[in-house]
């Protein structure tokens, strides 16, 4: 009976470890990106989970991808943000906006995310 009560307590103990350093890597993380969440919050956006962020709304087949997207900006806007995972993403279609962030050098560094669309897409525009 004792090896059950200590194998429960160690369990236990196991799951609160790992809670406890969840929890110290969200909060980390959220100082570190403070600014950025402030910013984020101003835009509108669906709402998201806590670490998928909205990465289940995308998982649809590819042939269905341009509609999600087509209802979001229906929705949300020209203007509007999205989390795939703990990466926040703006989405921007009004042309005159596209190309205001296109000719601007400040804004020309690419997220993680495109590294991974160069294995798809090649270097280009997009992925270079």
């Amino acid at each position: 009976m004792g090896t059950v009560r200590g194998l429960c307590h160690s369990r236990m103990f196991i799951w609160l470890a790992v809670a406890v350093v969840a929890l110290a890597w969200w909060a980390r993380w959220r100082a570190g990106r403070r600014r950025m969440l402030a910013l984020a919050s101003q835009l509108t956006g669906p709402p998201a989970l806590p670490v998928l962020g909205n990465a289940l709304r995308f998982m649809v087949p590819s042939e269905e991808l341009s509609n999600v997207v087509g209802e979001l900006m229906q929705e949300y806007g020209d203007v509007w943000r999205f989390w795939l995972g703990p990466d926040l993403n703006v989405v921007v279609s009004d042309p005159d906006d596209v190309k205001n962030l296109l000719m601007n050098s400040k804004t020309s560094t690419k997220g993680p995310q495109y590294k991974y669309m160069a294995d798809f897409l090649g270097e280009g525009i997009l992925s270079g």
